[in-house]
């Protein structure tokens, strides 16, 4: 969790461990916010190509998970 006031410690659970992150943790986690959306981005461009390639053939997009796999392979790599 990170240091937002928003975020209260007074709930006592016995099966929960919380970790606070320390001060100013924000700006170092940015590059890897940016890589995650960059992922999204690759991500959902590869399924709206197969959209578009799908529309010539039939009006039913199906993907399954090999092609998901195959479509985020490609966007980690892009």
């Amino acid at each position: 969790m990170d240091n937002c006031s928003a975020n209260q410690t007074k709930c006592k659970l016995d099966n929960i461990e919380l970790k606070f992150l320390p001060p100013n943790t924000t700006a170092r986690l940015q590059p890897l916010d940016r890589s995650t959306k960059s992922f999204k981005v690759g991500y959902r461009r590869r399924l709206l190509d197969r959209l578009l390639m799908n529309l010539r053939v039939g009006p039913e997009l199906k993907v399954d998970q090999l092609g998901a796999i195959h479509m985020m392979t490609g966007a980690w790599n892009a």
